[in-house]
């Protein structure tokens, strides 16, 4: 099995949802670990994700939602994991689908109270997994921290992905169906 190792979008889009509470503002931010944050509008208490989905490359959410329902407690720049190098998400993946610019992965969070955000959309990793590869496993990975107390802020760092997948077995040659490990020419 290989992985791509982890690997940062090139496109952030704030994706407008019908009566969400807040939109995320600097989506750019998102892009590196740098300390520079998305944010989120003030909201209320506590905070949990609403949604953790991939996007999939003819822009459908996939078939699962990853959120953890857990409250987000943290008050300094965490990284909050979803899927594994062993989890598929439920989908049935080739290099031709995640390397498509649309692939990527959707969070909106939930401030409670029926308060909840628009999309943050990470996708355009610029991977090259081989075509005919299979999808093992998908690792989402979430930079994130709250600020406040009362209201709570939500704050994104950074979002990443690494694809874990194995490569078509190769082809045998014609020379090996005759059980020959190679062939010489004599003149």
């Amino acid at each position: 099995m290989a992985d791509t190792s982890a690997t940062s979008p090139g496109t952030m889009t704030n994706v407008v949802v019908a009566e969400s509470f807040f939109l995320w503002n600097n989506v750019n931010n998102a892009k590196l670990s740098d300390n520079v944050y998305v944010t989120g509008a003030n909201g209320f208490s506590p905070l949990y994700d609403k949604l953790v989905s991939l996007i999939l490359a003819d822009g459908s959410f996939g078939s699962e939602n990853k959120k953890t329902g857990i409250e987000w407690v943290s008050t300094t720049d965490t990284y909050f994991s979803y899927g594994g190098s062993s989890d598929a998400w439920g989908e049935t993946l080739t290099g031709v689908d995640i390397n498509d610019s649309d692939f990527g992965v959707v969070l909106q969070v939930d401030q409670g109270g029926g308060a909840y955000s628009d999309y943050l959309q990470a996708s355009n990793f610029g991977f090259s997994v081989p075509a005919t590869a299979t999808i093992d496993g998908i690792l989402v990975e979430i930079e994130r921290h709250y600020t406040g107390l009362r209201p709570k802020i939500p704050n994104v760092d950074h979002i990443r992905i690494t694809v874990s997948y194995t490569e078509a077995a190769a082809s045998p040659s014609v020379f090996n169906n005759f059980g020959l490990s190679s062939l010489r020419l004599q003149m």
